[in-house]
């Protein structure tokens, strides 16, 4: 078997919550790339037994059955090997995505009064489902042509306030996908009073529980994201608390400093003796083929399955392992 048969990618979305394939089209797609592992990690979303059961069986591909939780801390938890039709883990799940639809309707309403072209119904068509995330707000908000006209300008804006230099530059370096967030819709987005958080959260401690009582494992998930809220010392006193089990220490190649960054986390896990994972966090086809097609990046995660199962002792049931 060949390298490249051997990477795996345990970040992966769906329909399910914000990507843009189904369960069966990327265990599909994944299987073309010779990639021998996948995760579904949806946002606070749980596949279904009924699907797992009708993926191909033939598939050179195996899945994990798994989910991402939003902590309130700003973490984010992914969740491996978890029991989707764990009672409390599917009243997580229904509360979390109740709560979505209420802060969609309010970021909505912020942005229409700050002149931009969206609605609800822009939304919802976007997310295809009751899950609504960020992702689709952006679609919505991308699909009339005027708002990138208005988005343009508030870039120009940000890019003339010589106190956000660094933040600017790290936006322009990710690219136009990037804008929206960094203007509008994050917590600490240049723009204030648009964004809204939603009503229902868990905090870290709960969200790893959650992901414990359905059996699975719980790591941290693109430190990289929120490195700006929790410093290195604060992360290396959770991992030495074992508060979680372990870490995505391979992700965000579209992220500066990525490689630095998850050298540092390679460590600290090491230093705690954590398990380590990895993946792309794929929302669509052409983020699983830059996967596959960057050799440096997705051969770091050759073997992180088999060393999960192993030192862990995790129950497999649910996956295809």
């Amino acid at each position: 078997m060949s390298l490249m048969s051997e990477i795996q990618n345990l970040h992966c979305h769906t329909t399910t919550s914000d990507g843009k394939m189904t369960h069966a089209e990327l265990l599909q797609l994944a299987s073309t790339y010779q990639i021998s592992a996948i995760a579904f990690t949806d946002h606070d979303s749980l596949v279904t037994p009924e699907v797992l059961s009708s993926l191909s069986k033939d598939s050179s591909t195996k899945w994990i059955s798994g989910i991402e939780i939003s902590s309130d801390s700003n973490l984010h938890i992914v969740g491996l090997f978890v029991d989707p039709t764990n009672p409390n883990l599917l009243n997580h799940c229904e509360l979390a995505q109740k709560s979505r639809i209420n802060r969609m309707q309010k970021i909505v309403v912020n942005l229409k009064n700050i002149g931009f072209n969206i609605s609800v119904e822009d939304c919802l068509k976007a997310s295809g489902g009751e899950s609504v995330g960020r992702p689709h707000i952006v679609e919505a908000l991308m699909s009339h042509s005027e708002n990138l006209i208005t988005l343009d300008k508030l870039r120009q804006k940000m890019a003339d306030d010589s106190t956000v230099t660094n933040k600017y530059e790290a936006m322009m370096q990710r690219g136009p996908s990037q804008y929206p967030y960094v203007l509008l819709l994050s917590s600490d987005a240049y723009f204030p009073n648009i964004y809204v958080d939603t009503s229902y959260q868990v905090n870290l401690d709960q969200s790893v529980a959650l992901i414990r009582q359905a059996g699975g494992l719980a790591f941290i998930a693109h430190y990289s994201t929120i490195k700006n809220k929790i410093s290195l010392p604060d992360l290396e006193k959770i991992l030495a608390n074992k508060r979680v089990d372990g870490m995505e220490t391979i992700y965000g190649i579209d992220m500066p400093d990525w490689q630095s960054d998850c050298l540092a986390l390679q460590k600290l896990a090491e230093k705690s003796n954590l398990l380590i994972s990895g993946g792309s966090d794929v929302h669509t086809a052409d983020q699983l083929m830059a996967f596959a097609n960057n050799k440096e990046y997705s051969h770091k995660t050759i073997g992180l399955v088999k060393k999960i199962i192993s030192t862990s002792g995790v129950d497999t049931t649910w996956s295809s392992f």
